[in-house]
Formats: structure tokens, sequence, C-alpha cells
């Protein structure tokens, strides 16, 4: 939604793209019975954004979700992996970066 032109478009087109984000939203969660789900659930929704202009590394809380539950369920390897893409501390402190890092490596422990 453009806001550089004040609240005008965002208040006009709110409720056609409310209503899209949550029919997304209902086939993201309907994929997810369990948390051994989730990752079937992201590579969906990572095919559904693949297409926008805002893919989904664009949405910081993508990349901060995803290596925590590839950690929580044992893929330790493919967790840092998405710690070291292209973009990933992207507006973080290194330190902030370092100390998640230092979480999911303690997840294996």
């Amino acid at each position: 939604m453009p806001c550089i032109y004040g609240a005008r478009p965002i208040r006009d087109m709110h409720p056609r793209i409310l209503a899209k984000a949550l029919l997304s939203a209902e086939d993201f969660w309907a994929r997810c019975g369990s948390v051994e789900a989730l990752p079937v659930a992201i590579d969906w929704l990572k095919e559904q954004l693949s297409d926008q202009p805002l893919n989904f590394y664009n949405h910081t809380q993508h990349k901060l979700a995803v290596p925590f539950v590839l950690a929580r369920l044992g893929r330790h390897q493919e967790a840092l992996a998405e710690m070291e893409r292209k973009g990933f501390g992207t507006f973080m402190r290194d330190d902030t970066v370092q100390k998640l890092k230092a979480l999911v490596a303690a997840e294996k422990a």
C-alpha cells in the first residue's frame, strides 16, 4: 500500500488488502497441524510470495522465524544456513545477529 500520498490510499485500499491477507493467513495455518508441518507451510509461503515485489525474504519476521523453526526440529545446519543468507542481519546490530546465531547453536546442544 502506498503511503507516500498520505492516508487516503491506505483508507481506500485497506478492505481489499486485509481480505487478501486474511485468506492467505488462513491458507498458511491450514497447512500447519504441528511444528513439524511448518517447513512445508513455509515452503508454500515462499512459493506464494515468489512473484511478489516483496518476496518471502523481504519480511523480517520470516528471516527470523525460519531458522528457529528449523533448529526446533533438529535441522541445525539448515537453520544456520538460513542465518547466513544475504540480508539476514539487515536492520539488526551485529551483536544481535551473533546472539541469534548463538541461540540457534545452543538449541543443538
